[in-house]
């Protein structure tokens, strides 16, 4: 089985549950979990937890409909970033 993509739109064929790969989850035991985000937000506008679910049990609807853009490195000499993080 080839692994989902992180940015694709996956379902969960027992349940129907429908979302975003965000991340993937790999065990030594050779099971994959995927983090799957909601694409709509709820009414109540609280963000829900991503929902993990064996990556066996999705299907891929569309691949990759989400990219990010790899992190801009401030210079090649270990500089400070832009918009770092302050405590």
């Amino acid at each position: 089985m080839e692994k989902v993509k992180l940015g694709s739109t996956v379902k969960d064929v027992i349940t129907g549950f429908t979302g975003i790969v965000m991340a993937r989850t790999e065990y030594l035991s050779g099971c994959a979990h995927l983090g799957i985000s909601v694409m709509k937000m709820p009414k109540d506008g609280k963000i829900p937890n991503w929902e993990w679910i064996d990556e066996t049990r999705c299907i891929v609807v569309k691949k990759e409909i989400v990219k990010l853009q790899e992190p801009a490195i401030a210079e090649s000499n270990g500089g400070n970033m832009q918009n770092a993080p302050e405590m």
